[in-house]
């Protein structure tokens, strides 16, 4: 009995802030909901709200966007940090520690801190443009952040760098138990740095990259903070994912405040999550 005691506070802890939230989000997606009428006023409505995804367009792009946002982040991601680890840890030793810690900054920082200070970079006026501007002796004009064909790909590496340092510590874990001498024997053997990487170190790995792609994807279909503080989805929803759409419709300023209807959408992505989840921990087994 007692273990079960112990217990109690981490049970407590899913009911109240995992299991009832989801519960009451599958229950709220079967209502029509304003959010300005009390709970039990709520207009049952069955499956239409999730009939009616399919025919909205915004909701379409919004699930385009975030698949391919957790795809280009968790290929950016897995592959800079197993390089730079692999670099740190074979190349570099002596440095790694040091390294480590001024890669993994970026990810103990608040992404509304992030979002805000890669905002003054990516500003017509900051400094990306200023170098862009002092390497070409001319005045530039992109406008990083109000470009549909730019916009895009710079929430993806704003994500990336923020991200990448919790994967290269998980990358210099793993890479700690792969004996040098195995590497130094290929070496001799005429093997180049990326084949030792790649042919030697990686496959001795595989279980962790398989790890860290999934928390990588994982945390790709759940992005929100940098997307919705960057370009809140804009322009032209050309940065809308789920997440973004989802807080827009339930309680966006301008919103149509539909909270079953945002419940619906949130319900998708979250099914799609689990399935993807499943389907690679089947996968590392």
């Amino acid at each position: 009995m007692e273990p079960y005691v112990w217990t109690l506070p981490a049970a407590a802890f899913l009911v109240l802030f995992v299991a009832f939230p989801v519960a009451f989000s599958v229950r709220l997606s079967l209502f029509n909901w304003s959010g300005e009428t009390p709970i039990n006023a709520m207009t049952w409505t069955g499956l239409s709200n999730y009939r009616a995804l399919p025919h909205d367009p915004i909701f379409r792009t919004a699930l385009k966007n975030t698949v391919i946002f957790a795809l280009s982040t968790t290929a950016g991601i897995t592959l800079l940090a197993f390089f730079l680890g692999f670099a740190l840890w074979y190349r570099a030793p002596r440095w790694a520690g040091y390294a480590r810690t001024f890669i993994l900054y970026p990810a103990t920082l608040s992404g509304v801190i992030v979002a805000i200070a890669w905002a003054h970079l990516f500003a017509f006026d900051g400094l990306i443009n200023g170098l862009i501007g002092a390497l070409t002796r001319s005045t530039p004009t992109i406008l990083w952040l109000a470009n549909v064909k730019w916009t895009f790909w710079v929430v993806v590496w704003v994500e990336i760098w923020w991200q990448v340092g919790v994967s290269v510590v998980l990358y210099l874990a793993a890479m700690g138990g792969i004996s040098r001498d195995v590497l130094d024997r290929a070496r001799v053997d005429g093997a180049t740095s990326f084949q030792l990487a790649r042919r030697v170190a990686e496959p001795m790995i595989r279980p962790t990259s398989s790890l860290i792609l999934l928390l990588n994807f994982i945390n790709g279909l759940q992005a929100f903070t940098i997307i919705y503080v960057l370009t809140g989805g804009g322009p032209v929803h050309s940065t809308e994912v789920v997440a973004t759409y989802s807080y827009w419709l339930a309680f966006g300023l301008f919103g149509p405040s539909e909270f079953g209807y945002a419940a619906a959408a949130t319900n998708i992505a979250v099914v799609i999550l689990l399935v993807v989840s499943i389907w690679r921990v089947r996968g590392v087994r």
